[in-house]
């Protein structure tokens, strides 16, 4: 299985970013194989509006079956839960510590309750 990450930058070492549509980068880590890989998000960092939708629709060209991040819009939610992606909360503060903490369940999946969304 396949899941999204928001991180900083491209690279192991990097630490946790908790703003998912302008997060740095998101990194892809494969459950079966443990490895790691990593995709930019330069386009959404400076966009004026849109940055929270068009980072979710990467997410699902990726084919992930889940998400963790710090924040997610409900924008972003609303698209993301529709291609039944699981989206986790986390505050972590490196990938390392976020896989680790997805990996022993110590995350708990985000709920949007608003009818609205």
């Amino acid at each position: 299985m396949k899941i999204a990450f928001t991180v900083n930058e491209s690279k192991e070492s990097t630490l946790f970013d908790k703003r998912f549509g302008r997060a740095g980068a998101i990194a892809i880590y494969d459950t079966e194989n443990k490895k790691i890989e990593f995709h930019n998000n330069l386009q959404n960092q400076n966009a004026a509006q849109g940055a929270g939708i068009q980072a979710a629709q990467n997410i699902i060209d990726l084919g992930v079956s889940a998400l963790v991040t710090g924040n997610c819009g409900p924008k972003a939610f609303k698209v993301l839960s529709q291609s039944n992606i699981i989206i986790y909360n986390c505050n972590s503060n490196s990938l390392i510590e976020a896989i680790e903490e997805y990996s022993t369940g110590k995350l708990s999946n985000s709920i949007q309750t608003n009818s609205n969304i």
